[in-house]
């Protein structure tokens, strides 16, 4: 079995504190899809609050949000 994607909550995990995600996990996400997986996000935000995140790492994936609504 391989994985195909991988999928990240946004806050607490994907940003910081500060609500920025770092460079250097924007690079990872580079990395990533380099090696074929693909990436994407979901939250409890709404989608206008995902958008921002979503176009910095290039997410062209389904995104989950509104806790998934």
């Amino acid at each position: 079995m391989s994985i195909k994607l991988l999928v990240s909550d946004v806050d607490g995990t994907l940003v910081d504190k500060d609500k920025k995600v770092a460079p250097a996990t924007v690079d990872a996400v580079k990395r990533l899809k380099a090696a074929g997986l693909g990436f994407t996000i979901i939250s409890a935000r709404p989608r206008s609050g995902m958008m921002p995140i979503a176009d910095l790492l290039g997410i062209d994936e389904p995104m989950g949000a509104f806790n998934g609504g």
